[in-house]
């Protein structure tokens, strides 16, 4: 800082007036040390909210992760139909090129098969869908990361974000439209919209079983249950 001999007030380095006064400030008396420490000191001073600020942030955000409400499942729970499931997607796989089947799946047997054999398989903590009159809905709930530090019956605090895509069949062809999707309780658009599919789809991507299902040509949603049509 530059004391300003006319008026007394302290300036930082860089003037030539004082800011109080005007009047022109004597460097005569500045040393080498004062134009190198005392700016060092006063970044620090300027910008210590700031970094307080980023410090809380980094703190507080996992422990929101934490503490944010996880959202259900969605559609009808599993009732044991899980081996129903298991058989239309063995049947799928036995097709022969040229051959067309049309798969049925009811909303309660998919949600029975995702929840006891096929959400551990992607790493998701949940999977479920919902199916709906022209559309379904698919949730997944994804494990971030753990905080060893905070536990809860003796079981270390797992932070969870989940994953909702809503999808529209196309008229023609094996495709669906994601019209909507969200990441936690926040809609996500644009590129995080994208984030959110591909983190549900790359799921059934990754599961080999699921691989003849890549050769949909079709697909019907009605309330509780879905249809597709096959053609390797």
């Amino acid at each position: 800082m530059i004391i300003c001999p006319k008026c007394g007030n302290d300036n930082p380095l860089g003037r030539v007036f004082c800011g109080k006064c005007g009047g022109k400030l004597d460097f005569s008396h500045t040393s080498s040390q004062d134009m190198v420490v005392k700016p060092e000191s006063n970044w620090f001073r300027t910008h210590w909210p700031k970094l307080a600020y980023l410090v809380v942030l980094i703190v507080l955000i996992p422990v929101a992760l934490v503490l944010w409400p996880q959202p259900p499942l969605v559609g009808k729970p599993g009732t044991g139909g899980e081996t129903r499931v298991e058989n239309g997607v063995r049947a799928v796989s036995a097709v022969k090129p040229g051959q067309i089947v049309n798969a049925t799946f009811a909303e309660e047997d998919l949600n029975g098969y995702l929840q006891l054999i096929k959400a551990k398989d992607p790493g998701a903590d949940s999977l479920s869908i919902s199916l709906r009159t022209d559309y379904f809905v698919v949730r997944m709930v994804h494990p971030l990361f753990t905080l060893p530090v905070i536990k809860i019956k003796g079981q270390p605090v797992v932070a969870k974000l989940s994953y909702d895509i809503t999808c529209v069949p196309y008229v023609s062809g094996g495709s669906v439209n994601v019209t909507k999707a969200s990441m936690g309780h926040i809609p996500a658009i644009g590129p995080f919209k994208t984030k959110a599919a591909k983190a549900v789809y790359g799921a059934a991507l990754r599961d080999k079983d699921w691989a003849p299902f890549a050769n949909i040509t079709g697909i019907k949603v009605t309330e509780g249950r879905i249809t597709v049509t096959i053609k390797p």
